[in-house]
C-alpha cells in the first residue's frame, strides 16, 4: 500500500536541491512540524501565513469586494481532507513520539532521511551528496578600458492616477493539486495522477507521472547511484541503509521471550512489502549447529506473529574476533547478524557495519541482561548491538591429582611441582591479550583514546616504568622454564600438562581431558623483591551486531533475529552444551549458573580484571613481543636489558596514533 501525501509535490526541488549538496531555500524551524516550500507552479496548493492571506484579502477589497474577511475566509476555504502522511524536519533524530506511522522526517543539522514504522524512526539515508570536485581554475580575463562617465538625465514628470478598473469575474475552480507518493517498489501504473511524485523508500529513487506513465526523475540518496541500489534483492551501499535510531531513554518492555515467543511484540501489517528475505549469520564453529536450531524456531515465531514473505538463511562459522575484521573489510559482503568481541564495538560502528537498536528492542535489552554487558554493547549514549555473554576473559585450570589448591595460588609452587615431575604447563606469553595479566597485576596498564572518528590520537601507557619492571621481572623469572609451552588453546596441550591458563569455551574440552581432576581457579601471584603480586586480566563481553539494512523489514526482522539469539533459551541452550557464560539477568543468576565451577574462578578471577577497552592493532603484536624476547634470554636478563626492552616498547607507542 502507498501512503498519499496531499499537495506535496512541491517538497521535490527541495529534496533534489539537498541531493545536489545545496541548502535548503529557507530553513524551517526545528519543532517537527510538517515542511512546507514555496510553489512551483499554479496548480501547488499552498499555506499562507496569516500576513500573507491579509494582504491577498486587502486586494480583494481594493477591488471591489464587499465580503467581510471571515466570509472571504471561508468562501477561499475547501473542504478539510484526511490525515495524511506528512513530511517533518528539525535538528537532531526525531523524538519516538514524534508523528505517525508513514510519516517521513529530514533532519536539517545532518540532512538524515528517517521513515517512521510501527512506532519507531528508520534512517534510510542522506539527501546532501557527496562534495564534487573542484573544477580547473580559469584564465584571468585582461583588464578592460575605463568608460566615460555619462550625464545624469532630466527626471520625468509624474503620471496622472489612473480609474478603478472593475471587479473580475471569479475563476474557475483550480485542477487538484499533485500530490506526493512513498512506497517501497516502483510504483503500480494505477497509483496516483499525473503531475504526482513518487519516492521508493527502498531504493531512494523519485519517479513523475505524466500521460499516466510513471518516470524515474531523480536519485536522492546522496552520491552515485549504483547499479546495486537499482535491484530490490540487492545491498544499498552503507549511506542508504536503515539505521534503526532512536534519542530517547527506552520505554519498559517484556521478560525474556518464552520459547518460540519474540522479544516483543510488533505489527508487521504496518511493514507495506512482506518481502522475502535471505540473510547471512556468523557465528563461532562450536555453537553452529545450536545457532541453526535457535533460527529455525525464530522463523516460525516471525510467521505465526504475520509476517507472510518467505526467511531463508545461511550461518557460516566465523570466529569473533575475525568476524569483526572481515566486516570492517568489506561491509557489504559480510554477515547480515553475527558475533564478534566488545573491543571492536568502535570499529564496526565507525565502519558503517553495525547500526543501532531500535526502541522497542532497547527496552527489552535494559530489561533483561546485566549491567556489565549492557555497557559493553553501549557506544557514547547508543546502544549498538545484543550482548551474547559475560564470560570474555580467563583464570586457571588445572589437574587437581596433581596440583593442590594451595599449589595453584602461586606462580613459584606450580613451576616448582612442574619441574619436580617433569610436566607440561601452558600460558600463551606471546599474546598482548595474555601477558598484559603480568603487567596489569604489577600496576601497570595502557589505555588508548580515540576521537569521535574512532581515530587513536592518544594514550596512556606506563609499561616502561617501574611498575612495568617488576611485570618484566616475574615473567623472566617464570617463563624460561623449558616445559613452560607458548599456548592458551586446550587442544594445543600435552598428555602431560598440569596446568593452563584458559577461558570459558574451553571448559567442556578440560572436562573430557581432566575429567573429576579437573580444577578450575582465579589467576596465581607472583612473587619479585619478596612482594606478591595477584595477576590480573582482561574481561570482556562476546555481542551480536546487525548490519544496516536497505529496507525496513529486513532491518526489523534482523534485529528481531539479534535479541532471540540472546534470549533466556538461546543463552541457556550455549550454556547447557559449551558452557558460555550468559549475560540474561536471570540465567546467570539461576543455581546451575552461579555454581558451575569455571564461571565461579572466572567470578573471582574479574576482581583484578580490567574491562577490555579499544587498542591500535600494531599495539597488540608490540606488546605481544615482549613475552618471547624475555622467555629468550630468562633469568638471565639484566635490569639494563629488561630496561632497554621495555624503553623499546614505548619509543614505537606513537607509531600507533591515527593523528
Amino acid at each position: 500500500m502507498k501512503k498519499r501525501i496531499p499537495a506535496l509535490f512541491c517538497l521535490v526541488p527541495l529534496l533534489l536541491s539537498c541531493s545536489f549538496g545545496s541548502d535548503p531555500v529557507s530553513e524551517p524551524a526545528s519543532t517537527g512540524e510538517p515542511v512546507h516550500s514555496g510553489p512551483t507552479s499554479s496548480s501547488v496548493s499552498v499555506e499562507m501565513s496569516q500576513t500573507e492571506t491579509e494582504r491577498v484579502y486587502a486586494l480583494y477589497k481594493a477591488n471591489g469586494g464587499n465580503l467581510s474577511y471571515q466570509e472571504w475566509l471561508a468562501s477561499i476555504k475547501g473542504e478539510p481532507g484526511a490525515d495524511g502522511t506528512s513530511i517533518r524536519s528539525g535538528r537532531g533524530v526525531p523524538q519516538p513520539s514524534l508523528g505517525r506511522d508513514g510519516d517521513v522526517y529530514i533532519d536539517f543539522g545532518s540532512f538524515d532521511f528517517y521513515v517512521r514504522v510501527s512506532g519507531s524512526w528508520f534512517l534510510i539515508g542522506n539527501l546532501k551528496g557527496a562534495q564534487g570536485e573542484q573544477g580547473p581554475k580559469g584564465d584571468k580575463g585582461d583588464k578592460g578600458d575605463k568608460g566615460d562617465q555619462g550625464q545624469q538625465g532630466s527626471q520625468g514628470p509624474k503620471g496622472d492616477k489612473g480609474e478603478q478598473g472593475e471587479q473580475g469575474s471569479q475563476g474557475q475552480q483550480g485542477q487538484p493539486g499533485a500530490s506526493f507518493l512513498t512506497g517501497i517498489g516502483y510504483p503500480s501504473s494505477s497509483e496516483g495522477r499525473d503531475g504526482d511524485s513518487y519516492l521508493d523508500l527502498q531504493t531512494l529513487r523519485v519517479y513523475h507521472k505524466a500521460n499516466g506513465v510513471w518516470e524515474f526523475f531523480a536519485y536522492i540518496g546522496g552520491g552515485q547511484e549504483t547499479s546495486s541500489q537499482v535491484s530490490s534483492s540487492s545491498y544499498a551501499p552503507a549511506s542508504s541503509y536503515y539505521y534503526p535510531t532512536s534519542s530517547e531513554a527506552p520505554a519498559s518492555s517484556q521478560a525474556p521471550a518464552g520459547e518460540g515467543k519474540l522479544p516483543v511484540d510488533f505489527d508487521f501489517s504496518t511493514i507495506q512489502v512482506h518481502e522475502d528475505i535471505d540473510f547471512l549469520v556468523w557465528c563461532s564453529g562450536e555453537i553452529e549447529w545450536i545457532t541453526e536450531n535457535t533460527i529455525s524456531d525464530f522463523v516460525d515465531a516471525i510467521h505465526d506473529a504475520g509476517y507472510e514473505g518467505e526467511l531463508t538463511y545461511t550461518v557460516n562459522p566465523m570466529g569473533e574476533g575475525d568476524a569483526a575484521e572481515k566486516m570492517i573489510i568489506d561491509v557489504e559482503a559480510g554477515a547480515d547478524v553475527y558475533f564478534f568481541a566488545q573491543d571492536q564495538i568502535g570499529r564496526l560502528y565507525n565502519a558503517g557495519a553495525i547500526g543501532e537498536i531500535p526502541q522497542k528492542l532497547k527496552g527489552w535489552v535494559y530489561d533483561t541482561q546485566t549491567d556489565g554487558s549492557i555497557r559493553a554493547a553501549t557506544l557514547g549514549d547508543k546502544l549498538m548491538a545484543y550482548p551474547a555473554t559475560e564470560d570474555n576473559g580467563y583464570y586457571l585450570y588445572y589437574d587437581k591429582s596433581v596440583l593442590s589448591e594451595e599449589d595453584v595460588q602461586d606462580w613459584e609452587r606450580i613451576i616448582q611441582v612442574a619441574k619436580d615431575g617433569n610436566y607440561e604447563v601452558d600460558f600463551n606469553y606471546s599474546s598482548a591479550w595474555y601477558n598484559f595479566a603480568f603487567f596489569y597485576g604489577a600496576g601497570a596498564d595502557s589505555q588508548w583514546f580515540t576521537d569521535e572518528k574512532g581515530q587513536f590520537v592518544n594514550y596512556d601507557d606506563t609499561y616502561n616504568s617501574d611498575k612495568g619492571m617488576i611485570a618484566a621481572r616475574a615473567m623472566a623469572n617464570i617463563l624460561p622454564y623449558k616445559k613452560l609451552v607458548d599456548n592458551s588453546g586446550i587442544s594445543g596441550t600435552g598428555d602431560d600438562c598440569i596446568a593452563i591458563v584458559d577461558g570459558p569455551w574451553d571448559y567442556g574440552a578440560a572436562r573430557y581431558k581432566w575429567g573429576d581432576n579437573l580444577g578450575c581457579a582465579e589467576l596465581p601471584h607472583f612473587t619479585v623483591d619478596g612482594v606478591r603480586y595477584h595477576m590480573g586480566s582482561f574481561s570482556g563481553n562476546k555481542l551480536v551486531g546487525v548490519k544496516p539494512q536497505n529496507s525496513v523489514a529486513r532491518a526489523i526482522i534482523l534485529n528481531m533475529l539479534g535479541a532471540y539469539l540472546n534470549n533466556y533459551e538461546s543463552q541457556e541452550a550455549r550454556f547447557d552444551a559449551k558452557s558460555w557464560g550468559p549475560s540474561v539477568k536471570a540465567l546467570a543468576e539461576s543455581e546451575k549458573v552461579a555454581s558451575a565451577p569455571h564461571l565461579v574462578a572466572l567470578s573471582k578471577q574479574n576482581a583484578y580484571a580490567k574491562p577490555q577497552g579499544q587498542f591500535p592493532g600494531n599495539w597488540w603484536s608490540g606488546a605481544g613481543a615482549i613475552g618471547p624476547w624475555i622467555k629468550k634470554y630468562g633469568v638471565a636478563a639484566t635490569d639494563a636489558q629488561l630496561e632497554d626492552l621495555l624503553a623499546q616498547y614505548a619509543a614505537a607507542l606513537d607509531g600507533y596514533l591515527d593523528v
